[in-house]
């Protein structure tokens, strides 16, 4: 399972580039996908921009636990949404 960092008040995003089993980026051209990160109980649904062979999820205005967070990836490729994996997001402090 792949750890993405973040490190707390970031104005870079976290970027995740999803492969297919041959090892090749998908086509992602007019994809939707949702970071969806557990919090106190709840699932937060983060959106993520499509940049080229990535989603790029902005997380520069959200006050997240300094710890590791288990957070599903899912994906609309036009068909409705589907999930794609799990990662953890490893979350430092900021300053």
């Amino acid at each position: 399972m792949a750890i993405l960092e973040y490190r707390a008040g970031s104005a870079t995003p976290v970027s995740i580039r999803p492969l297919q089993a041959d090892g090749t980026p998908p086509d992602l051209v007019g994809t939707t996908m949702e970071l969806r990160i557990p919090l106190a109980g709840a699932c937060l649904p983060v959106p993520g921009v499509q940049v080229e062979d990535r989603w790029d999820v902005d997380l520069s205005g959200m006050a997240l636990p300094h710890r590791l967070l288990p957070c599903a990836i899912w994906v609309d490729w036009g068909g409705g949404w589907e999930y794609l994996t799990t990662i953890h997001l490893k979350i430092s402090g900021g300053c």
